[in-house]
């Protein structure tokens, strides 16, 4: 019984994973605009939640979740 348990367990730990990570290689590479150009004015002081904030505010394809995942990741690999 316990085995099926942990089989089943990791099966949809498996899937999880596997849709996160399809999830995460869509925001990483889906471009934000298609035919459009928007500026957006990021005030010193503007916190990453309100930058995510502006962005999804000019309808742009941004996932917010993914795109603040990116953009830590960019922070700490320029340090």
């Amino acid at each position: 019984m316990n085995s099926k348990i942990i089989g089943f367990t990791l099966l949809i730990l498996s899937f999880m994973g596997g849709w996160l990570w399809m999830d995460y290689q869509s925001a990483l590479h889906q471009p934000a605009l298609v035919d459009k150009t928007v500026y957006i004015e990021i005030e010193k002081g503007d916190s990453l939640d309100r930058i995510t904030d502006k962005l999804v505010d000019q309808k742009l394809a941004v996932k917010p979740f993914w795109f603040k995942v990116i953009a830590l990741q960019e922070m700490h690999s320029k340090t």
